[in-house]
């Protein structure tokens, strides 16, 4: 039994099928490698966009006290505050950012990187992911209802 195995490894079908699994084993391989390293992109996209929204959010809440205090009903945000506590979430959360005043609305946008497990044995050590631009928009209200 042994010997017809042997044989039948020599011939050129033998060949062809040890070379054919290893092609197959090494393409199953690397679509594995991608798919992990896509899944992981994903991921890292979905915190980031997650982050900017909580920076934007957290800007928000800077409302100057100082004004409100005075009369009572002045509620305002300061904007360099705001910009200075989005970028301090972003910063905080391990991610680089942006945050800018653009049209009376805050936009803030959070970066970060992901490493890479599989493509970085070809060369790509990791990938830069920008989350989703956050928008805040900063407005009064009183009782439910928006005023100027």
């Amino acid at each position: 039994m042994r010997g017809k195995f042997t044989e039948r490894c020599r011939d050129e079908r033998g060949v062809v099928v040890t070379v054919w699994a290893l092609v197959t084993i090494t393409l199953m391989t690397v679509l594995i490698g991608v798919a992990v390293d896509l899944t992981g992109q994903l991921a890292t996209l979905r915190q980031a966009s997650d982050i900017a929204g909580q920076a934007a959010r957290t800007a928000a809440q800077q409302v100057a006290t100082d004004t409100y205090m005075a009369d009572g009903h002045s509620v305002t945000v300061t904007a360099g505050r705001a910009k200075n506590a989005a970028l301090g979430y972003i910063r905080g959360a391990g991610m680089t950012g942006t945050a800018q005043i653009v049209d009376g609305n805050l936009v803030v946008e959070a970066t970060s990187q992901y490493q890479t497990r599989f493509l970085s044995i070809i060369g790509i050590p990791s990938i830069t992911v920008t989350g989703s631009t956050a928008t805040v928009r900063i407005a009064r209200a009183l009782n439910g209802e928006e005023h100027p």
